[in-house]
């Protein structure tokens, strides 16, 4: 095995724990958001051609929205995964992909829930699991989808 498969794995291990936590309690703490950052640094450094746009949209895009929402939108934890899962995108594209796929799953799951009367349109909706989603489909199919772009 890999040093880099060993780090995939890892990531994959934190951002289930990530996932379970946000799910659960509704906060992630930085004692798990910040190992998945430095994994994922790690990983671009062992992995050329490493494009920092990708990390870069993550976190724009997301510190971006919690400016605009008053810090009400997205936690600080969701800056943190998305930059860190931009770091695992060789290609920008991904990056962008993941967060689509992302939002359109939460999108829907979101809607179910409204209309099951499940949660109000006060309530939050934990994002990381999207998050994670997204980039485990992005990781495994982006690079496929994207060739026949």
């Amino acid at each position: 095995m890999t040093f880099s498969a060993v780090i995939l794995i890892g990531a994959l291990v934190l951002l289930l724990a990530i996932t379970c936590t946000d799910v659960c309690t509704g906060f992630v703490t930085d004692f798990l958001s910040l190992p998945l950052l430095a994994l994922g640094i790690v990983h671009a450094f062992l992995s050329p051609p490493f494009s920092p746009l990708s990390p870069l949209i993550g976190f724009a895009f997301f510190a971006l929205q919690r400016i605009l929402g008053k810090e009400k939108w997205i936690g600080g934890a969701d800056i943190i995964v998305a930059a860190a899962l931009g770091f695992f995108f060789l290609d920008w594209r991904l990056e962008v992909l993941s967060l689509m796929i992302a939002y359109l799953c939460g999108s829907i799951v979101g809607t179910v829930l409204l209309l099951a009367h499940v949660k109000r349109k006060e309530d939050s909706i934990a994002f990381i699991p999207f998050l994670a989603l997204g980039a485990i489909v992005a990781f495994v199919f982006g690079p496929s989808l994207l060739a026949h772009i």
